[in-house]
């Protein structure tokens, strides 16, 4: 794709890592509210760089990241 010129290599994110739920565990989480939901529609997440990406959005919510969770140098073990 990039090679096509269909695609910027600036476009790509790559991650590495491993997120797991129990059966309905998911689903519990949402329902108490322990998750923060937005749309993709309101974020161009292809400009913004990976690395600011969440400390972006959420303070776009109105909260403060370093608050929020204690933000690590790499964001992989937010």
């Amino acid at each position: 794709m990039i090679n096509l010129n269909h695609i910027d290599k600036n476009d790509i994110n790559f991650y590495l890592g491993y997120s797991g739920w129990a059966q309905g565990q998911l689903e519990k989480e949402l329902k108490q509210n322990l998750w923060i939901l937005v749309s993709v529609e309101r974020y161009n997440i292809w400009k913004i760089p990976a690395d600011l990406l969440w400390e972006t959005i959420v303070t776009d919510l109105g909260l403060n990241p370093k608050v929020a969770a204690n933000i690590p140098d790499n964001p992989i073990y937010n």
